[in-house]
């Protein structure tokens, strides 16, 4: 029993190194990890890039076997552990006086020294996703052989079930977190080079997922009993249906019925898609859309997101969507046939 309580607990690890006991830093680095995926369900994105930061200096003190007593930052323990594997190499090359680790760490110190404001929101995103969500992922895996991102361990794997059970056992993050921690971080680099408003929505994914799974958890067995006796009376069900007529009817005929991808509710969710690259090419391009049994949207104005989101379900249905939509976009051949 007193072995159990001393064990670290996670909310969305399903895996651990294997000498996680013995090196207490490792376990403070996934903490903080964790704590910052919490963090970011509450919007308190600089709060989360300073956990992160966190997260990476006690990964390297784990590295580096430092003792409680002695105190080292994190570009010194990098410098200690030079020559750097390339990947590491790539945030903080030696020398180099503006590496992405050196503006994460200043952005971090200036966040815990000086606190921050709404306007820093998009700067912490953008370095979460640009230096500090890949950056760690890189310490663990050079490190410590594991892997927060199962994918990571095979990239040629079709799902997770594909990997093999060593290898499942360096999968850290539970499967559907790692895929939205990874689309967040591709939505960016997607849109990298556009010129865009905010940035924060590219996190939208992974927020909701721990937002949703916070709800799940709080709820007692009193709001599960009202729920289920709502749902045998059919309130629930007629209140979903009026929602889903009213998204079908503002997202229009070009569109599809999906899974939702961030609460994984069946056939809930309705996404449009890019009338002219769906005419003109045959691509399928969500732009918009949401679920109406958690409350996830994606806005038009948030590129990439959603086509990520939902692009293992749109290979799967791709042939049936072509087939269903050709019926409600005219093509040229069509227009030609009726001059």
């Amino acid at each position: 029993m007193q072995e159990a309580e001393d064990a670290p607990f996670f909310e969305f690890l399903r895996a651990t190194p294997s000498d996680l006991t013995a090196n207490p830093p490792l376990a403070s680095s996934l903490q903080a990890f964790e704590t910052a995926l919490f963090l970011l369900s509450l919007r308190r994105y600089p709060s989360a890039l300073v956990s992160i930061g966190s997260a990476l200096e006690s990964a390297l003190k784990a590295k580096l076997r430092i003792p409680p007593d002695r105190i080292r930052y994190l570009g010194q323990m990098l410098d200690d552990l030079r020559p750097l594997p390339a990947s590491l190499e790539h945030f903080a090359p030696k020398g180099e006086k503006t590496s992405k680790q050196k503006r994460f760490t200043e952005i971090r110190n200036r966040i815990v020294h000086y606190g921050f404001t709404p306007r820093d929101d998009e700067t912490c995103v953008v370095e979460l996703l640009e230096t500090g969500f890949p950056f760690l992922c890189r310490v663990y895996e050079e490190y410590f052989d594991y892997f927060l991102d199962w994918r990571e361990i095979r990239p040629d794997a079709p799902d997770f079930h594909a990997l093999s059970e060593d290898e499942m056992k360096k999968a850290g993050l539970i499967p559907y977190v790692a895929d939205h921690l990874r689309v967040a971080i591709q939505v960016y680099q997607d849109g990298r080079q556009l010129d865009l408003p905010d940035r924060t929505y590219c996190i939208n994914g992974l927020r909701r997922i721990v937002t949703h799974g916070i709800h799940l958890q709080a709820r007692t067995w009193s709001v599960d009993r009202a729920l289920q006796l709502a749902d045998e009376c059919g309130i629930l069900f007629e209140a979903q249906a009026e929602e889903l007529e009213a998204l079908e009817r503002e997202l229009g005929d070009c569109r599809w019925t999906f899974d939702c991808p961030a609460c994984q509710s069946v056939e809930t969710a309705r996404f449009a898609f890019d009338e002219a690259k769906l005419d003109d090419e045959g691509v399928i391009t969500p732009t918009r859309g949401g679920c109406v049994e958690c409350g996830f949207s994606v806005r038009y104005q948030e590129p990439f997101l959603a086509a990520r989101l939902l692009a293992d379900q749109i290979v799967e249905h791709r042939q049936a969507i072509l087939e269903a939509l050709a019926y409600v976009i005219p093509s040229d051949q069509d227009d030609q046939d009726d001059e």
